[in-house]
């Protein structure tokens, strides 16, 4: 069975993936390696190569934060299939808020308590419905100290502008986070949220079935 490797939103955690299938394929969640500060984002993609196995052709899913690293592993490893989830393939296709937070680094003065709280504001910011408030929180708490101010610098500071065509991207109409309009996807989901990947998991199964066993 060909295996396809998943790296989740910024904060979460396999759990992220809990609806996911694709036929004939195991998914491999990776997990989170420890991050430094003013680190770049090719340099921590790089930490991801151990839980990998590039001696085969490697299939990719990134959510979010996950679909970012995946841009920058797919100028590492020999790839597959690349699939990016509610997620940018560069910089250019950043938001108002990544850009501003670029500018004036905001993140630098939240406590780590605002951070992995769950919070309802951030909860339906992100698309999480009431359903899957416990299971947001339960994530957002099993971060390390400090990870999300390091993971959050190192995405507003990225410096990827490039396209690589292999990339497909995924992304839903209702994303507030990363509008739908600065994002060149190949699949679009109606209303479907920054959080979809758990709360439209059907439909994109079956685009996921048709990308990998095409």
């Amino acid at each position: 069975m060909k295996k396809v490797y998943a790296i989740p939103g910024l904060g979460c955690t396999k759990d992220l993936f809990q609806n996911i299938r694709i036929p004939n394929h195991e998914l491999v969640v990776l997990n989170w390696p420890q991050t430094k500060p003013s680190e770049s984002l090719k340099a921590y993609a790089q930490k991801f190569l151990p839980q990998i196995n590039t001696n085969e052709k490697v299939s990719l899913i990134g959510v979010s934060f996950g679909g970012m690293i995946c841009s920058e592993l797919i100028e590492l490893i020999e790839t597959d299939k690349v699939v990016l989830i509610s997620s940018t393939k560069n910089k250019k296709q950043f938001p108002f808020l990544l850009k501003f937070l670029k500018v004036i680094p905001l993140y630098y003065f939240l406590t780590n308590y605002f951070f992995t709280t769950g919070g309802q504001l951030k909860r339906r910011l992100l698309g999480f419905d009431d359903y899957y408030s416990k299971l947001f929180t339960d994530m957002m708490s099993s971060m390390r100290p400090n990870y999300f101010r390091h993971a959050i610098n190192t995405i507003v500071n990225w410096q990827r502008t490039e396209n690589n065509p292999k990339i497909i991207q995924i992304h839903g109409t209702k994303d507030r986070l990363m509008p739908v309009s600065l994002i060149d996807a190949k699949y679009i989901i109606k209303d479907g949220s920054h959080a979809m990947v758990l709360t439209r998991a059907e439909e994109i199964n079956l685009i996921l079935n048709e990308v990998f066993n095409d």
